[in-house]
């Protein structure tokens, strides 16, 4: 709840708190590393993964992500998105909550190494594979950050799941292709997006 509401600091303090009482709590510890990693403490995260023996393929799985993040986090981006692929394969083990975390966290690696117009690719494959995701919004708003930071984005995708059947995928796409076209200044454009949003949704 402390982390939710912006206070990771607190919620650092309360997991590393119980990670002392409770030195065999793998989730715990996992967590406590993956607080650390998104605070730039790279020394203390290792730590904690170091500490952390999980044996469900689950928390595995888990552990081997927030390594992933670790590399990212020491500038070795090839190597991390390594890790976040092979993470993001293991679909007998991979929740829906890892799924994401993956996809974004590979997404900020193809930006390191490549820049945004080919990370776009990653969420771009991600919503047309999981079109039913719970995260399917989350997901939009990553990859729109992402158009956003381009010098010109693709529109391509965005009108293809628009005029799609598949309505939640399609009302998304409807808005952030709208969202486009405004930061684009293509006024004209987005109006007619937001009509056609407005009579269909």
């Amino acid at each position: 709840s402390l982390y939710a509401t912006g206070q990771t600091g607190s919620a650092i303090e309360i997991l590393e708190a119980f990670t002392r009482k409770n030195p065999g709590a793998v989730t715990a510890r996992l967590r406590l590393a993956g607080l650390l990693a998104e605070t730039r403490q790279a020394g203390k995260a290792r730590a904690e993964l170091a500490a952390a023996h999980p044996e469900t393929p689950g928390d595995l799985l888990w552990k081997k992500y927030l390594e992933g993040r670790l590399l990212l986090l020491e500038g070795r981006a090839g190597e991390a998105a390594t890790v976040f692929e092979e993470v993001m394969k293991d679909r007998d083990n991979l929740s829906e909550n890892l799924l994401v975390a993956a996809t974004f966290a590979l997404t900020d690696a193809r930006i390191a190494l490549s820049g945004y117009e080919i990370a776009d690719r990653v969420l771009e494959g991600f919503i047309a594979k999981y079109d039913e995701s719970p995260s399917l919004e989350l997901v939009f708003q990553r990859l729109d950050r992402v158009y956003a930071a381009e010098k010109n984005p693709p529109e391509g995708e965005l009108q293809r799941w628009a005029a799609g059947t598949e309505k939640r995928r399609a009302v998304l796409a409807r808005f952030y292709v709208a969202q486009m076209q405004m930061r684009a200044r293509k006024f004209d454009r987005a109006t007619i997006s937001i009509d056609a949003f407005l009579k269909r949704f």
